[in-house]
Formats: structure tokens, sequence, C-alpha cells
């Protein structure tokens, strides 16, 4: 269909629309494609298809109500007006600004999605965001191990940080569960599945010595709806699903697992409608802080993203 489509027709842009746009009606993700009728693909005057990651329109789900247009702080006048011409803008001038538009040419071959190709936007980190999954991780770690101690130190500031790819800096490796029913009851380990929050814990279930992966991990969703494109840290030994990745590093432990955890975990909005993250997390390009090996190359560093942790406001509970 795609390829006969684009026989005929050329595909000028792809907006990726709000979760709710439908609702009350249905619950669906959906998006928006705009052909240039008349004009073959591989013909058009401009060659890159525009994609809009047009996700966060302004308005909120109102019990019987619907979707209703939010308000700017301190006033009565809508957001939607700004947002509106923002997008327009983007789209109009075929702009590219990460997180939110990129273009690209695509054959029926690609994807026709904004997430498959935007750029990740580092500058939206904040101090909150770490402490966020810090607080998820003592939460974990209260119920199921001791804690340790720690400081305080500088703001993240990603601007000087380098791009690695995940394949390069971890081990990788897939979950070992695959029929969750089947697991006998027990208190013996955790059961890890594709779940962001609690640390993606489901519950304690009786051991399985061939399905258990070690602990000290990064672990990657790479399906489920809602949760996959989420990374966890699990520090102890577990039972996974067989839609985890589980990333292995000597450089890694509670600290830096906590950081990249929440770096990796800003690759979430390039999967939904289905798009999954198995077999693609190797390939997957991060920024984290840098310094420069010996020999001239980049390479992580792994004591700022340590001491950033520690650092941190819940850093001293782990």
């Amino acid at each position: 269909f795609k390829r006969k489509m684009l026989a005929e027709h050329t595909l000028d842009a792809v907006f990726t629309l709000p979760p709710d746009m439908f609702h009350p009606g249905a619950s669906a993700n959906a998006c928006c494609m705009v052909f240039n009728l008349g004009v073959r693909h591989e013909k058009a005057p401009i060659k890159e298809t525009f994609f809009g990651y047009f996700k966060e329109d302004g308005f909120i789900k109102r019990k019987n109500l619907g979707r209703v247009e939010r308000t700017k702080p301190g006033s009565g006048e809508g957001v939607w007006a700004d947002i509106e011409s923002e997008w327009l803008d983007l789209y109009n001038n075929r702009k590219s600004v990460a997180g939110k538009s990129v273009t690209k040419v695509v054959t029926a071959d690609d994807e026709w999605l904004c997430e498959a190709y935007m750029e990740t936007d580092y500058s939206a980190l904040k101090d909150e965001d770490f402490e966020k999954t810090v607080r998820d991780y003592v939460a974990y770690k209260i119920a199921n191990e001791s804690p340790e101690a720690g400081n305080r130190i500088n703001k993240i500031d990603s601007s000087s940080w380098g791009e690695f790819k995940i394949g390069d800096l971890f081990r990788l490796e897939f979950g070992k569960v695959s029929k969750a029913g089947e697991l006998p009851e027990g208190n013996d380990i955790l059961y890890v599945g594709a779940k962001k929050g609690g640390n993606g814990i489901m519950e304690r279930v009786g051991a399985v010595k061939n399905l258990k992966s070690e602990g000290n991990c990064l672990v990657f969703i790479c399906d489920g709806q809602g949760s996959v494109g989420y990374v966890n840290y699990m520090g102890q030994d577990f039972l996974g699903t067989v839609n985890l990745t589980l990333g292995y590093s000597e450089n890694l432990n509670q600290y830096t697992g906590l950081f990249i955890a929440t770096v990796a975990s800003l690759e979430r909005p390039r999967y939904s409608y289905g798009r999954k993250w198995r077999g693609k997390v190797s390939d997957t390009i991060i920024k984290l802080p840098a310094i420069k090996a010996e020999d001239g190359e980049l390479k992580p560093d792994w004591d700022f993203m340590e001491n950033f942790i520690k650092s941190l406001h819940y850093g001293d509970s782990l």
C-alpha cells in the first residue's frame, strides 16, 4: 500500500498526534499523514518529508467534558494558540528541533513516524529527572536491600556530553522468562517485567535457577504498552521477562546505573504505535558525560556520573 501511494503521490508530512485525540470516543495512538496528490514521491521538488512529534497540544482530559484546553498560569488565556503557532512554524519552514520535529528522505520501505528519526532532546533534562529515578530505586531498595550513604555537587549540564552506542558500552542479553504463569509461588527472588513503576518489579516468586539473570545491570524495556522505552537499574539477581534487554559493564554500579537509566529513558518517545525496542537497543546512541582517553578518543566519565548521583537529594539514601 505504501509503495502504491508513493508511486502516484508525495508524502509531504507526518504528524504524531496526542494520545487522547479521540477521547472519549476512542482511545488510540493516532498520526496524520499529509500527501501532495498527483506527484510521484521520487519526483517531488522537496525531497525530505517533514515529521512532527506533536503529542502535547495543551489539552487535558476532564471528567464529563472530554478534552479541554489548559490555561496559562495566572491568567485565563489558553495555551493552544502558542502551541499552534510553533507547530505551523516548524512545518512551514521545515525546521528540525530536538524532541519535536525532523526532516528525512524516506521511501516505502522506511518507517513513517517522527519517533524513528527525531533527535533526543537532552536539553529537557533536569536534576528532578534523576532524582525521580533515584526515588523509584530507593523505594525498591528499602523494601529489599540495606541502604548506604553520599554527599552533593553541581547542576547537570549536557552541552559537552559525548555520543555513545549502547552496544559499545554494555554486554547485552535478554531476560529468560517467557511464561510468567508457570513461575512457582514463593518469596525467593524478584520477578521483573515490562513495568516502569516500582523498578519493574511484578512480584516475588520461587527460585528457578536456569531462568535467573544476574543483578548490577540496566534493564531496557523493549515491549509493553506504556512502558516500552524506559530503562531501570537492577541491583540484585532476578527473573526477567524475555521482552527485557539487560546491559552489563564492569563500570556499572548503582550510581552510574541510575544515571544512565535516567538518560536512556529519554528514548521513550520513539516507541509507540507498536514500535518495539527489541533488536534496536544495541544501535541506540545516547549522550553521556565524557572525557578524553590517552589515545584521544572520548570515553564515558564514569566517576562524574557516580559522584553526581551521590550528590543528589536522595543519593545519600542508596
